[in-house]
């Protein structure tokens, strides 16, 4: 067994116990053959994983692993969850979090499509097939060379709809004023390299963030970070932690 399985399996056993951890690492190993299409985790029911496709490492990384299970600071009633994939974070956030709102973004359709059945029954959270961008438009989406899901990516940027594959774009401001928010209590953003347009744009919405948790990825887009630091440093009440792979920052003025 690599390391990192033996790493997981160590952090699951910590976190959910050597007879959860053995229970889910049985279901996961039933998707991949093919057998099941989803899985049983207690007290979430059942979360639906395609076979064949990075579902399996995002619900070791959340479920597993527990990427997310650190102090987000005061009770959220607002959570916005940019690059939501399948739904697992705001699955999470709504079990942690049950009267927050949670709005869950996710551009690239057969992933949004497999959010919108996880999250049938969470009430509390809003599924948007939906981009942020730094202007209003319309982006279209494509899978990395690995076939990844996760790491679908925005490929190209136009004013108008040019075909019935490309999806909707806002800036962060019009969202947050078309949905009436003033503060967002947790945001985040996972966008597989488009934090970078989204940064290049106006950014005084971030001061309205309390706490914003996001994974940069310069080796999909070069000057990623750069961009984003660029504009967060501008910003003096910012305290930031590293945990894992995001970077997590706490607004201090809020």
């Amino acid at each position: 067994m690599k390391s990192s399985q033996t790493a997981s399996l160590l952090k699951s056993i910590h976190r959910n116990g050597f007879l959860e951890t053995a229970w889910l690492s049985l279901q996961l190993l039933v998707v991949r053959l093919g057998f099941i299409s989803s899985i049983t985790k207690k007290g979430f029911g059942k979360i639906n994983i395609r076979n064949k496709t990075s579902d399996t490492p995002v619900f070791r990384q959340i479920f597993m692993d527990g990427e997310y299970d650190f102090n987000f600071g005061k009770k959220p009633k607002v959570i916005v969850d940019l690059g939501a994939n399948i739904g697992l974070f705001a699955m999470l956030m709504h079990k942690r979090h049950p009267d927050a709102k949670i709005f869950s973004l996710e551009p690239y359709l057969p992933n949004f499509n497999q959010l919108k059945l996880n999250l049938l029954d969470y009430p509390n959270v809003l599924p948007f097939h939906q981009a942020i961008w730094n202007e209003n438009g319309f982006i279209e989406m494509n899978i990395d060379a690995l076939g990844a899901e996760w790491a679908s990516q925005a490929n190209g940027f136009s004013k108008n709809k040019v075909s019935e594959t490309c999806t909707s774009a806002l800036t962060m401001e019009n969202f947050m004023q078309k949905h009436g928010l003033e503060t967002i209590d947790i945001l985040k953003i996972d966008i597989e390299g488009s934090e970078k347009e989204l940064f290049e744009g106006t950014c005084e919405w971030v001061k309205n963030v309390k706490c914003l948790i996001i994974e940069l990825h310069d080796t999909m887009k070069a000057g990623t970070s750069i961009t984003f630091f660029r504009k967060i440093l501008l910003m003096n009440d910012f305290h930031f932690s590293i945990v894992g792979e995001n970077l997590v920052f706490i607004n201090k003025s809020i």
